[in-house]
């Protein structure tokens, strides 16, 4: 009896020990320099760490042991970036952006803080910061040319 006592205690122990992450909130910065910044706000512990991967123009982050109430969806600055339970305990954070990674894997780097972590990554050519664009129209008159 007495062991079963002490193995239930140590399930328990356990099962509070491996607290879940919530997702508060997700943000796509992007300013001047090199590179982009993709922060994930938290409450609660990470205890795994979480993984990253790219492919193409897609950068995925795997938050083991985490919940998100609903889906979070933002477009920012042409980038998609959302976040989604992707089974029953893990999250799964994409960011769909205007330009490739392929090639510069090794440059995607995280910051664990307290509280959030960071991932930065470089910008491409199909940068995140809004460009301004000389438009060309026809009239009767001739052409026009408007900023």
């Amino acid at each position: 009896m007495k062991n079963l006592v002490g193995v239930l205690f140590l399930f328990s122990s356990f099962s509070i020990l491996a607290e879940d992450i919530k997702i508060k909130a997700i943000d796509l910065k992007n300013d001047k320099g090199p590179e982009a910044h993709l922060s994930v706000k938290l409450l609660g512990n990470l205890n795994d760490n979480p993984q990253i991967s790219v492919n193409d123009k897609t950068l995925q982050i795997t938050i083991p042991n985490s919940h998100v109430a609903g889906k979070i969806q933002k477009n920012i600055n042409g980038s998609l970036v959302t976040a989604t339970q992707f089974d029953r305990d893990t999250v799964v954070i994409k960011a769909q952006l205007p330009y490739s990674l392929q090639g510069k894997e090794s440059l995607v780097n995280m910051t664990l803080k307290d509280g959030s972590f960071e991932v930065s990554f470089p910008k491409g050519s199909g940068s995140l910061a809004p460009k301004s664009v000389r438009v060309i129209s026809r009239s009767p008159g001739g052409l026009k040319l408007r900023k």
